[in-house]
């Protein structure tokens, strides 16, 4: 039987959805993240179709990036990280390169595919999309700036501000 181009390109998005491990931690460790659990297992609904149907779009679309800056910024550049993989969103905001300007859109539950804004000190903030959650309830988040690359890891879940929604 004979595959359409379209058919054949989908069932190969499939199989590296299936194929991709179930979880992507940091390749490396930051003295500022030192004390999360980074290595903790997660539940692994995150992962798979799961994640390409419930959210996990946007979650893959910042993995594309994981140990890249495709910002071109050398700091504080979480938030235009956030706005190239949620252009739609980003539009919706005052200055979606300004981390807690994202607070602004409609806050949600926190789910996978959400997207986490985070305190930062007093006035400063960090912004990504929430791609799991440790076993003790801290948020799991793929973000631009994270040891100034596009990294995954846990933050404690009293810095999160917000839980929002990219839709």
């Amino acid at each position: 039987m004979k595959r359409s181009p379209i058919a054949a390109a989908l069932a190969l998005a499939v199989l590296s959805l299936l194929a991709a491990p179930a979880q992507a931690r940091p390749r490396h460790h930051h003295r500022h993240h030192a004390h999360h659990d980074h290595h903790r297992p997660v539940a692994s609904v995150n992962s798979g179709l799961f994640s390409f149907f419930a959210g996990g779009d946007l979650v893959s679309r910042a993995r594309l990036y994981l140990g890249t800056n495709p910002t071109g910024w050398s700091h504080v550049w979480c938030g235009r990280f956030m706005a190239m993989v949620a252009p739609n969103a980003a539009a919706r905001l005052r200055n979606p390169n300004t981390a807690r300007d994202w607070a602004a859109l409609p806050r949600t539950s926190p789910h996978v595919g959400a997207i986490a804004v985070l305190s930062r000190g007093r006035r400063g903030g960090h912004v990504g999309v929430v791609s799991g959650f440790s076993s003790r309830g801290d948020p799991i988040i793929v973000s631009g700036n994270h040891g100034r690359l596009v990294g995954e890891g846990t933050y404690p879940l009293s810095r999160v501000i917000a839980f929002v929604s990219a839709d």
